[in-house]
Parts: structure tokens; sequence; C-alpha cells
């Protein structure tokens, strides 16, 4: 996938859904991904599920997202979100079909 630009990844972070939702009306690509201290394979869903920023997480799954996507270590957009402790953000993913039995390292 094409390398995530530093401005999407920080609005992702920053809940910023209007600045994402720019990007991906462009030539963003959903599943575009970046390095995030020291690992790869982080993606906009990961990135948003991570922080709690539900809005992040519906408009990228709504635009074909892959809910289950892993980053180097193994971590998912659910493990991210379970581990920080959004549940409205786990609650949706599960909706979406978040496998709850992928493991990271």
């Amino acid at each position: 996938p094409l390398a995530l630009p530093k401005k999407i990844e920080a609005a992702a972070a920053d809940g910023k859904a209007g600045v994402v939702q720019t990007w991906l009306a462009g030539d963003g690509q959903v599943d575009a991904t970046c390095v995030r201290g020291g690992v790869s394979g982080w993606t906009l869903l990961l990135i948003g599920a991570g922080h709690g920023h539900k809005q992040i997480v519906e408009l990228l799954l709504k635009r074909g997202a892959k809910v289950n996507a892993q980053d180097s270590n193994g971590a998912t957009a659910l493990i991210a979100a379970a581990a920080n402790g959004h549940v409205q953000v786990v609650e949706t993913l599960l909706r979406h079909g978040a496998e709850i039995n992928l493991l990271d390292s």
C-alpha cells in the first residue's frame, strides 16, 4: 500500500475526520501504512482506533478499511482500542467483523 503522509497520520491520531475524509476523497488509500514507534504496518484504522476516535473508525470502515489489518507486531485496530479502554470503538469494530482471536506479539 501507499505510504501514509505524516499530516494524515497526525489527523487520524487527533480525531480530525474531515482532514482524513478529504485525503481519501483525493488520492488517499484507506489502507495506506506508516511506521510508528519502530513498528511498521500502522493503518489509519489502527491509529484512529487506538486513540478512541469512533468517527474516524466509522469513516474508514465505510471506505472499505480492512478491519483485521495487522501491524508488524500483529496488533489490530481491535487490540489497540481494547488496550486503551475505548469501549465504543471496540463495539464498532466487532459489529464490522473484527476477529477477536488474532494475537499480537
